[in-house]
C-alpha cells in the first residue's frame, strides 16, 4: 500500500487511514510495521573513505587529484573550451592541461601519468569526480 501512494511516510498514511478518506486500508497496526527497502535505501548515505581523507599524502607525488573544468566561454585562441586539472596534494602542484573536446581526456591523464611514470614521480592514488 505504501508504494501504490508513491513511497508515502508513514504518518501521512495513518492520517489518511484515521480520517476513513479511502475504504479498505488496513489497520494503523499493519502500517506501522511496514519496512519498505526502496525507502530505506534512499534514506541511506554513501560512507565516506575517512581513512584515506584523515591522512595526508607524507609525500610528493603520491596523491593526486584531477578535475575537469568547463565549457569555459569564451574559448581561448586556440578554440579550448575544457581544462582538467592535476593537484598533487603533498606539494600543492598544479599542471593545466587544455582540451578541445571531453573525449580528450583520457589520452591526456594516460599521457600526464606516463611522464610523472618516467619521470620516478608515480602516483599511488587518484581522486576524481
Amino acid at each position: 500500500m505504501h508504494h501504490c501512494f508513491g513511497h508515502l511516510n508513514t504518518r501521512a498514511v495513518k492520517e489518511v487511514i484515521a480520517a476513513g478518506a479511502i475504504d479498505g486500508l488496513p489497520t494503523k497496526q499493519d502500517v506501522a510495521e511496514h519496512k519498505c527497502s526502496v525507502c530505506a535505501l534512499a534514506k541511506s548515505k554513501r560512507r565516506e573513505m575517512l581513512d584515506q581523507l584523515a591522512t595526508p599524502a607524507h609525500r610528493p607525488h603520491h596523491t593526486t587529484h584531477v578535475d575537469l573544468m568547463g565549457p569555459i566561454q569564451p574559448p581561448s585562441v586556440h578554440k579550448h573550451t575544457l581544462a582538467c586539472v592535476f593537484v598533487d596534494s603533498n606539494t600543492s602542484h598544479v599542471e593545466l592541461c587544455f582540451l578541445k573536446h571531453k573525449s580528450q581526456l583520457a589520452n591526456t591523464v594516460t599521457t600526464i601519468f606516463t611522464e610523472k611514470i618516467q619521470n620516478g614521480h608515480a602516483p599511488r592514488v587518484m581522486f576524481s569526480d
